[in-house]
């Protein structure tokens, strides 16, 4: 989003900045959208949930998607 001259003050600033300016437009996938918020949320939920630990099911399905996603924000920079 840098590279986009967009710059985000919170991690919630960056999780709406990516759904305004990469997916809502177009240049990512709704199901890449999806994918970020999850993964958006287990991040919030491994840092800010005392006690809370994130298993292989949790992050399965997320890990097989991510190096995809990847890609294609490469691609965008």
């Amino acid at each position: 989003m840098l590279s986009r001259g967009l710059e985000a003050r919170s991690h919630a600033q960056v999780r709406s900045e990516f759904h305004k300016h990469l997916v809502r437009p177009g240049l990512l996938s709704r199901d890449d959208g999806r994918l970020y918020g999850r993964l958006f949320d287990l991040r919030q939920l491994g840092d800010y949930v005392p006690g809370r630990s994130l298993s292989a099911e949790d992050l399965g399905p997320l890990l097989e998607g991510a190096p995809g996603l990847l890609g294609r924000l490469r691609r965008l920079i």
